[in-house]
Formats: structure tokens, sequence, C-alpha cells
């Protein structure tokens, strides 16, 4: 697993680890060179993001032909770009979105989550 985070708060990456069991590995610094970052996404077979700019390059590698799936945590209200609802978006059709419920007071994203944990560990069967 890597990070590829912008701007994390300190510790955060390193939280998440304990908590998967998993080591990461750090690229966060390639934020700073969008290009090496596309380089990267290319050969990246699964990302699970934001809305924020490596989602665009994801896009990007995705449309240049890498065959990586991209899991997005949509936040409520959402931007334009992933409407009000439904689990995909025209502007990004391939992605898989994973909504916060606004309605689950306390428990906001439990569900999105919960599924988003799903398809990648299904994805790591594969």
């Amino acid at each position: 697993m890597i990070a590829l985070q912008r701007n994390p708060v300190e510790g955060e990456i390193e939280s998440l680890s304990q908590e998967l069991g998993r080591e990461f590995a750090d690229f966060t610094d390639l934020n700073d060179d969008l290009e090496s970052m596309l380089a990267l996404m290319q050969q990246i077979d699964r990302y699970a993001c934001v809305s924020n700019t490596n989602l665009h390059l994801a896009a990007a590698a995705m449309a240049s032909g890498a065959a990586l799936q991209c899991h997005v945590l949509v936040p409520a209200p959402a931007e334009f770009r992933w409407l009000a609802d439904g689990e995909c978006s025209p502007w990004f059709p391939d992605m898989a979105l994973y909504r916060e419920d606004p309605a689950m007071d306390g428990q906001k994203w439990d569900a999105a989550l919960k599924a988003l944990g799903h398809a990648l560990r299904d994805g790591l069967k594969q």
C-alpha cells in the first residue's frame, strides 16, 4: 500500500498504517511534482481518495489506458462533479463513488467506508 495524500497531518499515515495493520510506502512528496505523480498513477492498480488534484491525474492515467480502479469518497453536500446522489459521475464515469450520508448523525461515513473496504478487499482477492 502506498500513501499519496496531499498535505497529510503529521502522524496521519502512521495512524492509518497501524489501524490497517499494513505498512505504507510514503509517496506524498510527489505532490510537488505532478509529472512524477502522473507517472505513478499509471503504475498503480487501485486508488482510494477524495476529490483533489491526484484524482484528476488518476483520470488522465485511466484515459491513457492505465488499468487503474479509482474509488472516491464524496462528502455531502457534494461538489457539482459528483452530483447530489448516484454511484457514478458523468465527468468520471469509471470511478466508484462512496457517499457521506448526512442523515446518519455521528456515523455519516460508516456505510461509505464499509462499502469501500469491501471493494478494496474484493479487489485484493483477484
